[in-house]
């Protein structure tokens, strides 16, 4: 290949030493070229005119009855349907994406589907098996951008196939846009180093859409773009995959529509590692993962928006998100921010080690910013992580509970700001509401808040938060404004077990614990503050406290 690439760049007077270089690549493959880059027959098996040149590829693979190369020199070659692959173990080659391009210019059908993949709606249809290819540009032409488009199409029974090194533009109007398609089945196919600029003006563009399991997703760009309707980078529709080192910067430009950089959709066992992934437009998920038993590693989340933006969404039970960086941003428009989202009944998770430093940038309303959000979660476990918002107009949140029950919440830190220009809006460090039976303890929570009337909060156990336990906690406050370390409000919060707490209070104003629920209340040793329905442990009111 190195050779090809370095020598056959076009026709010229140095032919003698380029049909030489050919001659000797000739004993284990066979090349195509194009007059259309100066090449003659002299310099290759199959000649190709750039009209129409389905023929001679298919000549030229039918020849490779047991497998081998085709090696594509550089140039444009046109297809008016797709080039079906069925044979198996066949290299086809070209010369390095930008150099060799094959080209869909057939009409194509608006259904989707493998027949309808065969009806020019593919660049290159893949039936066979442990075959490679590497180094083209794969297109659609401009003169039909009415129908589904697909770079590569694999149908179900197929797989171990290689698919490296190369670009994917497909251009569409109306219909979807899919660089690689593969249909449901066990493929543990490789895709590793492609880019993928798909573009769709009001459906949906896909990097890749993967229906196999077990496939190696590794090194890929995806830049995709969708005009009116959602763009994903990676869609995942199965298991046992891994996905690493890939970079997804994908935009939807409507503020109702969705980019995804890696969706994994009801799907267990994939390992998700090491990835980059800034997604803007409408309302963007960096890494969305439905389903039971991934693993979400080391990634970095980087995105900016006008909308909702969420670094990683997970829905599903046993997974394990660790080590990742979220650091979106909403910048302007009209939605919150979130680093990682726990979504509703997702339950014996571990979120381990990972850093949210989400802001809510927005200056014309107010936006929430949360460092970790679990939704009706049960059975969680969050620690190690370290939750540094900002919101610039609105509440902003390190980690936020919304109903659930029995997680534990330890060894965070929690250091969130609110710089809020006009407005009553809040900081806090923990905050559950309507959450029960869950530990909170050794975590540290310091808090900034630079406006006029909000205040801060290091732990916030708000309504129907019952049987929780909050221990050894370093819980404090760094705005000079009003704030509690530890504030225990509303109704309906029975029963809490609060244990040896060391409590903070850098408030120019404020105290260190406070509440305002109205039931039977009792008095900490060294402040005049209540607590109420609470289950004191140790001697006296409660044990341990350290107020200052």
């Amino acid at each position: 290949m190195e050779n090809l690439e370095n020598n056959t760049t076009k026709r010229s007077d140095s032919g003698d030493a380029i049909n030489s270089s050919l001659r000797q690549l000739r004993t284990a493959t066979v090349v195509i070229g194009s007059t259309g880059a100066g090449y003659t027959a002299a310099d290759c098996d199959y000649l190709c005119d750039g009209t129409n040149d389905l023929a001679q590829f298919n000549a030229a693979i039918g020849s490779m009855s047991s497998g081998g190369e085709v090696k594509v020199l550089n140039g444009e070659y046109i297809f008016t349907s797709p080039l079906v692959i069925s044979a198996s173990n066949i290299n086809l080659l070209g010369c390095g994406r930008g150099n060799t391009t094959l080209r869909m210019t057939g009409a194509r059908n608006t259904n989707p589907g493998a027949a309808n993949a065969q009806s020019n709606n593919a660049v290159i249809f893949l039936f066979g098996n442990n075959n490679l290819i590497e180094g083209f540009t794969l297109a659609h032409g401009t003169t039909d951008t009415s129908g589904i488009s697909y770079g590569i199409y694999l149908p179900n029974y197929n797989g171990s196939n290689t698919i490296t090194g190369n670009t994917f533009a497909n251009n569409n109007s109306s219909s979807n846009s899919y660089g690689i398609f593969t249909e449901r089945g066990n493929g543990s196919n490789t895709v590793t180093d492609n880019v993928f600029s798909n573009y769709s003006d009001s459906s949906a563009s896909y990097g890749m859409y993967m229906e196999h399991n077990d496939n190696i997703i590794m090194g890929n760009k995806c830049n995709n773009y969708s005009n009116n309707n959602n763009s994903y980078g990676i869609f995942l529709n199965r298991h046992g995959n891994t996905v690493t080192n890939n970079k997804c910067n994908n935009y939807s430009n409507d503020n109702d529509s969705y980019s995804y950089g890696i969706y994994v959709d009801s799907s267990t066992s994939n390992l998700v590692s090491s990835n980059t992934c800034a997604c803007s437009g409408g309302n963007s998920y960096d890494i969305y993962i439905s389903g039971d038993n991934n693993t979400i590693t080391g990634n970095m989340c980087d995105g900016g928006n006008v909308g909702n933006i969420y670094g990683i969404f997970m829905n599903g039970s046993n997974n394990t998100v660790t080590g990742n960086t979220c650091s979106n941003s909403n910048g302007g428009g009209g939605g919150d921010s979130y680093g990682i989202y726990i979504d509703t009944d997702s339950s014996n998770n571990t979120v381990t080690g990972n850093m949210c430093s989400n802001n809510s940038a927005t200056k014309d309303d107010s936006y929430i910013s949360y460092g970790i959000f679990m939704q009706n979660g049960n059975k969680n476990t969050v620690t190690g992580n370290t939750c540094a918002n900002g919101a610039n107009i609105g509440n902003s949140y390190g980690i936020y509970m919304n109903g659930g029950d029995s997680n534990i919440i330890t060894n965070n830190t929690c250091a969130n700001s609110s710089y809020n220009i006009s407005g009553s809006y809040n900081s806090y460090g923990i905050y559950t509401n309507g959450s029960n039976n869950n530990v909170i303890t050794d975590n540290m929570c310091a808090n900034f808040n630079d406006n006029n009337s909000g205040s801060c909060y290091g732990i916030y156990i708000d309504d129907n938060s019952s049987g929780n336990t909050i221990s050894f906690v370093a819980a404090g406050k760094t705005d000079p404004f009003s704030g509690f370390a530890l504030y225990i409000a509303g109704t309906g919060n029975e029963y809490n077990q609060i244990i040896n707490c060391n409590l903070h209070n850098w408030a120019q104003y404020g105290t260190g614990v406070f509440t305002t629920d109205g039931s039977t209340a009792d008095t900490l040793p060294g402040s005049s503050t209540t607590i109420e329905d609470f289950s004191a442990i140790g001697t006296g009111s409660v044990a341990g406290f350290n107020m200052v």
